[in-house]
């Protein structure tokens, strides 16, 4: 019998593993020089998000300040964009645009609105946060029934206040703005629906209002012109006279800075 060293052995196993990996070198590069380069695909961006939108147009107001920007300012073409994604877009743009302007926000004091300069050389302000634009019915109408009444009752309570202080937090650090006068005893929440409930019959429900104005970022009532003067809606009259007639009474307020009345809600 044919006897095979421990060497040989080594040697065979050696020779086949360089035949082995010569095999596969060869295949590697036979495969390399068939294939077909496919050209690369891009990638769709992702779409910007609401939120993210919303923090760009924070940035590019405060980066452009207050004042007016034309036609060819390269930061207009970016206004117009986001005022075309205006829902209603139409009752903003009216004639046409002549400048957009940055101005400041005389009901907050800290921030600042957009205002459309039309090309008719009239003008109409509009609110560039697109989290605000999709609020529902009832909701545009607590907004501007809070208005109504903070405009006669609510502005009252706060000047016979000798010092603004919030009731929750303590805090009287705050500019006048930052300060919100309160229902305490009963929630705004539920005299409001007491006053709607008047408006249950069919017969006038069509008096409640469907459509709202939205001057420097909030919400108000659309007066009704009569003899070329502006007047209060009969809806907003009637609604003001209700609340005045049975819940303004000072006891019934409290003064509450901003974040305190977002926490409380309509508690």
């Amino acid at each position: 019998m044919l006897k095979i060293t421990t060497t040989a052995i080594t040697k065979i196993i050696r020779i086949t593993r360089m035949t082995q990996t010569k095999i596969v070198k060869q295949r590697a590069l036979k495969a390399k020089t068939n294939r077909v380069n496919k050209p690369k695909q891009n990638k769709e961006p992702k779409p910007i998000t609401k939120a993210a939108r919303v923090r760009n147009t924070r940035n590019l107001i405060t980066k452009q300040g207050r004042g007016i920007i034309p036609k060819e300012h390269p930061a207009f073409n970016q206004f117009y964009e986001l005022i075309q994604r205006y829902p209603y877009k139409e009752t903003k743009i009216g004639a046409g645009i002549h400048t957009i302007e940055i101005i400041k926000n005389n009901r907050s004091g800290a921030d600042n609105i957009m205002k459309i300069n039309r090309t008719d050389e009239t003008s109409v302000s509009f609110h560039w946060n697109e989290t605000t634009w999709n609020k529902n019915h009832l909701r545009l109408l607590t907004e501007a029934m809070r208005h109504s009444i903070e405009r006669s009752s609510s502005k009252n309570y706060k000047k016979q206040q000798k010092k603004l202080i919030c009731c929750f937090c303590n805090n009287d650090k705050l500019s006048k703005n930052q300060y919100h006068v309160d229902h305490k005893t009963i929630p705004f929440s539920h005299i409001r629906d007491a006053y709607l409930k008047e408006y249950e019959y069919e017969s006038i429900r069509s008096f409640i209002p469907v459509s709202f104005n939205n001057p420097e970022g909030y919400t108000t009532f659309i007066k009704e012109i009569s003899d070329l003067k502006k007047k209060t809606s009969g809806f907003e009259k009637d609604w003001i006279w209700y609340h005045d007639e049975l819940y303004n009474h000072p006891e019934d307020y409290q003064i509450l800075c901003a974040s305190c009345n977002s926490i409380k809600g309509n508690k």
